[in-house]
């Protein structure tokens, strides 16, 4: 149930699994020519938050519950309880393993991807395939809520609104193809 006070891990990694797809799709749209390396980004960009469960589960339970009882993304909820969110704490993680600077923006900066300096367009497609994933209904982040996509985003991919329905589209048939992965975890 999506709107439940606890973090599915199944659900969670079918949200991770097509926000990878979906960014991909919108990467191969905002014309990069290596869109795979994008499907990382999006799979990894809630990362923060397997940390945060792994080492602090009731805490993280704790996010959850009042995630939904506050109406509030889960993010905000981190906040609250952790003082800071799975994005900086994910893009931490990339950072000891020493990735890409452009890879741990996009992961420190889904949320507000305004904030990504040179690496805004990278972080706007982070950004743009979490919401899509999410508004399609594939798994969840955690909250049952499905964020506006960052007029920063709009501008920075240079996509319109006409361009959507063919968008959503794609990322869903791309993530319904890339659910595949979701067999390896189930086993």
């Amino acid at each position: 149930d999506e709107g439940a006070s606890s973090f599915n891990m199944n659900k969670f990694w079918e949200h991770s699994i097509s926000t990878g797809a979906c960014t991909r799709i919108i990467a191969s749209h905002c014309g990069y020519t290596a869109p795979e390396e994008f499907f990382i980004s999006g799979l990894l960009h809630d990362v923060g938050k397997i940390i945060f469960r792994q080492h602090m589960e009731q805490e993280y339970e704790e996010c959850c519950r009042i995630s939904v009882s506050k109406k509030i993304p889960i993010r905000v909820a981190e906040e609250e309880v952790f003082g800071v969110g799975h994005a900086d704490v994910g893009a931490h993680l990339m950072e000891k393993w020493k990735l890409a600077r452009g890879f741990v923006n996009s992961i420190r900066h889904h949320h507000n991807p305004g904030l990504g300096g040179d690496e805004q367009k990278i972080a706007s497609v982070v950004h743009m395939g979490d919401i899509i994933s999410r508004c399609l209904g594939l798994g969840s982040g955690g909250d049952p809520y499905v964020p506006a996509i960052a007029d920063t985003a709009w501008e920075s991919l240079a996509l319109t609104e006409e361009k959507l329905p063919v968008l959503l589209k794609e990322c869903h048939e791309e993530a319904k193809k890339a659910r595949i992965y979701l067999n390896f975890l189930e086993s």
